[in-house]
């Protein structure tokens, strides 16, 4: 997900039709801070995206322990083209505290 910052007042707000413009491993030297929590993501490989064991076949489940959230000094982002954004979700996530 992607927040705009208001630098002066810390305002955070959700930018729906963001997201991140080819992260490269270069990217990692403008990281500036972790989360001190922890999240599991469990996913399907494909190493056509450069994830991984590039020995694993397509589909195979992997298992990632990363940080909540990551701040970096400078990221490109580019505005996602989706069509089903037009409305707010009905419900809050309820994995969301």
């Amino acid at each position: 997900m992607v927040y705009k910052v208001d630098v002066n007042t810390g305002a955070e707000t959700l930018v729906r039709t963001a997201g991140f413009k080819g992260l490269t491993i270069n990217d990692l030297r403008k990281l500036v801070g972790a989360s001190n929590q922890q999240i599991v993501l469990n996913l399907l490989s494909n190493p056509a995206f450069g994830a991984g064991n590039r020995n694993l076949q397509v589909g195979s489940p992997v298992s990632y322990i990363v940080p909540d959230a990551l701040l970096y000094r400078e990221l490109e982002v580019s505005k996602v083209n989706k069509t089903n954004l037009s409305k707010l979700p009905v419900v809050k996530n309820p994995l969301e505290l």
